[in-house]
């Protein structure tokens, strides 16, 4: 596998060094079956451009929907969390502690969660209930929809020809394959603010009425990671100094926009301002804004380091670490052997930023057209592509404010990535058609291996990472005829029963109520139950005193099946975890 990164990265150079040399690529146009070839590309480009996109959206659709909900298997804690809260708001209008419509959840309690990707799961659990399925279903839709944003954003900004290579890129890339497959608060994050970054475009380029679509975005996407608290206001304040210089917009505009994102972000910067100045919750009608009395959330950041210099510098690394040089990362962010733009992609990512900065000096589009609207005082089109600028100097900002930034926690920039190596591209095919052929070749073979590994091998590693089989053995004794259920709380080490907790209240489906003990009794098919406190018991199984004749079952790992009497016991495994129940 070594040898096949090596020999890709080799060929990635050679193909950018042949692209940017006049000379070489002089004499390479001046062959004969170039020209032929040049001639047959553009001519098929214009003819089948939209098929090219629908075949495009196919196999990104493809790759993302199929097995979705069996593969990654098991079910990280996380998106069990956020699942759980949304459960509770389906039924109750409560996250699962009773809060009210919460603009901010509780989650571990000394970490809180962001919970717009919660709040989109309650309608599919209104229809189909709480599965891993309906948990997961809000992401992948959500990560499709944005490709298909990505292509509408780049075509604007750069012609249909870059656009629909962007999206090609975009649709087998690692990272946004990945995370839409998988259940996470975060996730989100990067595809609302594509989604606001397109609609701030649309209104620059077309018609002002879509700025204001664009502020409810920019609000929207404060409720998706808390890494937006800060990075959105920061993208906005940058684009509203630039575009008011270029007297793009006028004060009276910028004032009925600001008033149009604090309509719909004010109660979550209402978290920020209670949580600082530690005030109570406030409850209203319509929302909760809630106060957390503990949090381990701020001392992530930057400015509260006691070495500011040394933090900064590990930061910088983090960066550089996670997004150029793709090292390994956990494994449900990334694969070693692919990274999260393919690890061959570096010298396309630098002939990228070559291309963007170029189409800004000479004022045009990449394909070649003049932009048909320029009407700030400089009379070009730059401020089209200024969000693109704003948006990667945000997520290098918020890479620094952040210590030790890993895929997830920096997802905001990936966007942006995908757009350079997409332009990168472009801008090599541009120059000499035929390296198009070598690309698509290493691309194909690399999305090849990805989808092998992904789908294959790599499947296991998440899914152990994922607590398989859990899931499948708490399935199995649910509905057996037992009062107690003593679960493992060593599933992410010693003593970790928040996660076994969680994961319990995600696949057995549990009542808030009952949770939270309002219900001293809970009916399983007509079955009077213990309440939830007596039911449940999160225990390290090696210090339990065993007793096979009390009316108890067990969720146990693997390895701590050895504490139970085979002959007294049955076991039945699933994947990581055993079902173990008394044989009478």
């Amino acid at each position: 596998m070594m040898e096949l990164q090596n020999l890709t990265l080799i060929i990635s150079i050679t193909i950018c060094v042949i692209a940017f040399i006049p000379s070489i690529r002089s004499k390479i146009k001046q062959i004969s079956f170039t020209k032929k070839f040049d001639s047959l590309i553009i001519r098929t480009e214009e003819k089948f451009h939209y098929y090219f996109v629908v075949l495009i959206m196919l196999i990104g659709s493809s790759v993302r929907l199929w097995k979705f909900g069996i593969i990654p298997g098991g079910f990280n804690q996380d998106g069990a969390m956020g699942a759980v809260d949304a459960l509770a708001l389906a039924q109750h209008g409560t996250d699962r502690f009773g809060m009210w419509l919460p603009v901010h959840f509780t989650a571990w309690g000394f970490t809180q969660m962001s919970v717009l990707l919660s709040y989109l799961s309650v309608p599919f659990i209104w229809i189909f209930g709480l599965n891993r399925y309906t948990a997961r279903a809000p992401i992948v839709i959500i990560s499709l929809l944005a490709l298909w944003v990505l292509y509408l954003l780049c075509k604007l900004v750069f012609g249909r020809k870059a656009a629909m290579i962007i999206l090609a890129f975009g649709s087998i890339n690692p990272w946004q394959i990945m995370q839409s497959r998988w259940a996470l608060d975060c996730n989100p994050l990067p595809h609302f603010l594509l989604f606001s970054v397109y609609f701030l475009i649309l209104g620059l380029n077309k018609n002002k009425k879509f700025m204001y679509l664009s502020m409810i975005f920019f609000g929207i996407t404060m409720y998706t990671y808390g890494i937006a608290w800060y990075s959105i206001p920061l993208f906005l304040i940058m684009g509203s100094i630039y575009l008011i210089s270029k007297k793009v917009l006028t004060l009276i505009d910028l004032a009925g926009y600001g008033i149009t994102y604090l309509f719909v972000a004010w109660p979550i910067l209402g978290v920020m301002i209670i949580n600082f100045f530690k005030l109570p919750t406030l409850a209203t009608p319509l929302f909760t804004i809630p106060y957390f009395p503990s949090s381990s959330r701020a001392g992530d950041l930057l400015f509260f380091s006691n070495n500011f210099l040394k933090q900064l510098i590990s930061n910088i690394e983090a960066i550089i670490n996670s997004c150029i040089i793709q090292k390994p990362d956990l494994p449900w962010n990334s694969i070693p052997e692919y990274g999260t733009l393919y690890l061959f992609s570096i010298p396309i990512l630098i002939a990228g930023l070559f291309g963007f900065f170029r189409m800004i000096k000479t004022k045009k589009l990449a394909d070649g057209v003049e932009c048909k609207k320029a009407d700030d005082s400089s009379g070009n089109n730059r401020y089209l592509y200024f969000p693109i600028i704003a948006w990667l100097v945000t997520a290098l900002a918020s890479g620094l404010i952040v210590n030790n930034v890993n895929v997830n926690r920096i997802n905001i920039i990936f966007y942006p990535l995908i757009i350079l190596c997409g332009l990168g591209i472009f801008t090599v095919v541009k120059r000499i058609k035929f390296l198009g052929l070598f690309i698509m070749v290493i691309y194909t073979l690399a999305f090849s291996g990805f989808i092998g590994s992904y789908f294959g091998e790599h499947s296991k590693v998440i899914a152990k990472e994922f607590y398989g089989g859990f899931g499948e053995a708490m399935e199995y004794v649910k509905n057996l005829d037992y009062n107690k259920i003593y679960v493992t709380n060593w599933t992410q080490g010693q003593n970790s029963w928040r996660v076994s907790e969680t994961l319990v209240l995600f696949h057995h489906q549990i009542d808030a109520l009952y949770y939270q003990g309002k219900k001293d009794t809970y009916s399983n098919h007509g079955k009077k139950l213990l309440p939830y406190k007596e039911r449940y018991k999160y225990v390290q199984i090696s210090q339990l005193k065993i007793n096979p004749n009390e009316k108890a079952v067990y969720v146990v790992q693997n390895n701590e099946v050895d504490g139970f009497d085979k002959g007294k016991f049955n076991i039945y495994n699933f994947a990581y975890y055993d079902a173990v129940v008394p044989k009478k």
